[in-house]
């Protein structure tokens, strides 16, 4: 039966018929018409599009006790002015009472992927952290809990607690299947609102955000996510976790109606590897790329399919095989790559210290090469995929303004009874002498060991310094009762 049929006038029946056979005609044409009209009407949603019957409801019971709420004496991240992807990690002033109460701490989620006490999380919630706390749904005293292992290139991490009971765990396996506009939940800790349900669709995927990690392909939702979301899970109709919920699109610091989450798959992924290393390990043949090479420059250049390579790391996997910058690579073992992610891709998953044929055209012509993989995090420092700009010129005084003991105390400053030295009168912010407790006020009177009796030698021992090396200064500081210490400070230098 068409449509129109069904919402048309009257049926003409049969004269023939009787009063009760037309009644029931009659009933059944209201019922077809009104299930049709509520289909096809103008307010029609699929069941699909919408879920109902208690479909939220019955899912959030279900996953809710999978989702704990973390806490750490970790700084958070402060707010910043204009349109910016940050990781949605909550600041203490919206915290929830109990636990751990630090000036500044940093707020977030967990979902249960062991049930041993196993919890995976955003690498940013934990970032410097030295105590971290978790809660489990419905339980009013939190677990301490270990830093299993993290990864920064995917900014995730593994926790440990151990709760004497086995935990409810999920199963990171819903993200293959996903499509834009399926229905999606996002459960977690807003602002410190333990076990917050909010849903919506997914928007968008595969989205690369500038200014993330390579490794970085997310899925885009409009289901609310807001600061303290951070690792908690995006969870599709089916209750399948798809994907760790992990950044916002912002200009209030708050939802904006586009949030990042982490794709189960690749999140499975890197769980796996931080519970039997504690680190994940990438391969690596050792070359920098530009992984979106413009159509104008292919045209140009005669590129037609390929990645070319910007350069490479010298004494690395491709240097040692003879590749160069300018060379084209056109397949890995005999895959062909059209992209830089398709070239990353083929290489970060192959075992380190595996051999890979690597297919090239040097000006046009083919060539092909066998390349040992290296461990990624060695060659690069996580440096990610672009050659890492000039060093900066080394700053021989190591981030100090210094003033030799006997002009100080001609000024009139109270010293230590020592002959020579030189006096800090401010340290740099971040520089190397800050990074190792150096401060205003300290009296430098040696360095590796040598006697420092002006500011000019301490610079022309300073400059002979080499990145790596142990530096070590002997200094007098004012201590709490006024009196004056012996103090060290080192560290290597960077």
């Amino acid at each position: 039966m068409s449509s129109s049929q069904s919402q048309t006038g009257p049926l003409h029946l049969p004269r023939r018929r009787s009063a009760a056979a037309v009644a029931g005609w009659i009933v059944a044409a209201l019922a077809v018409g009104a299930l049709l009209g509520s289909w096809w009407g103008p307010g029609r949603r699929s069941p699909a599009a919408e879920p109902g019957g208690g479909a939220f409801q019955s899912l959030a019971q279900r996953l809710l006790p999978s989702v704990v709420n973390i806490q750490t004496d970790a700084e958070a991240p402060a707010a910043v002015a204009g349109g910016q992807v940050l990781p949605d990690a909550a600041e203490g002033d919206f915290a929830a009472n109990g636990g751990l109460q630090p000036e500044n701490r940093t707020l977030g989620s967990g979902v249960i992927v062991g049930p041993r006490g196993y919890i995976l999380t955003n690498y940013h919630v934990v970032r410097r952290a030295r105590r971290i706390a978790v809660w489990l749904y419905h339980h009013p005293q939190p677990y301490p809990a270990q830093l299993v292992g993290s990864d920064r290139a995917t900014d995730l991490a593994l926790l440990k607690i151990h709760a004497g009971h086995p935990l409810p765990a999920v199963q990171l396996d819903g993200s293959r299947g996903l499509r834009v506009g399926d229905w999606v939940l996002a459960i977690g800790s807003p602002f410190g609102l333990d076990h917050t349900v909010t849903a919506g669709i997914v928007s968008a995927l595969g989205r690369h955000v500038a200014g993330e990690d390579e490794f970085q392909r997310f899925i885009q939702t409009d289901a609310p996510i807001n600061p303290g979301n951070s690792g908690g899970p995006l969870v599709n109709m089916a209750g399948q976790v798809v994907g760790i919920n992990t950044a916002i699109y912002t200009v209030s610091y708050a939802y904006e109606g586009v949030g990042f989450a982490l794709p189960a798959e690749l999140a499975r992924n890197v769980y796996r590897q931080l519970l039997r290393h504690g680190r994940v390990r990438r391969g690596s043949i050792g070359i920098y790329f530009q992984p979106n090479l413009p159509p104008a420059v292919r045209k140009i250049y005669g590129i037609q399919r390929g990645v070319p390579i910007s350069a490479v790391v010298a004494g690395g996997p491709a240097a040692r095989a003879g590749l160069r910058a300018g060379d084209v690579i056109v397949a890995i073992g005999g895959q062909p790559v059209r992209s830089g992610q398709q070239l990353l891709a083929a290489i970060v998953r192959r075992r380190v210290g595996s051999r890979v044929e690597v297919s090239f055209r040097r000006r046009g012509k083919p060539m092909q090469a066998a390349v040992q993989v290296a461990n990624r995090d060695r060659l690069f420092h996580l440096a990610g995929d672009f050659p890492p700009p000039p060093a900066a010129p080394r700053d021989p005084t190591l981030g100090l303004q210094l003033r030799s003991v006997s002009a100080a105390a001609a000024a009139g400053q109270r010293l230590p009874r020592i002959a020579s030295g030189v006096v800090v009168r401010a340290v740099d912010p971040g520089s190397f002498a800050g990074q190792i407790g150096i401060r205003r006020g300290d009296v430098i009177v040696s360095l590796d060991r040598h006697p420092i009796p002006n500011a000019e030698v301490f610079r022309a021992l300073s400059s002979q310094l080499r990145p790596g090396q142990p530096v070590a200064m002997g200094l007098r500081r004012l201590g709490a009762d006024n009196q004056w210490t012996q103090w060290w400070a080192g560290g290597l230098y960077r």
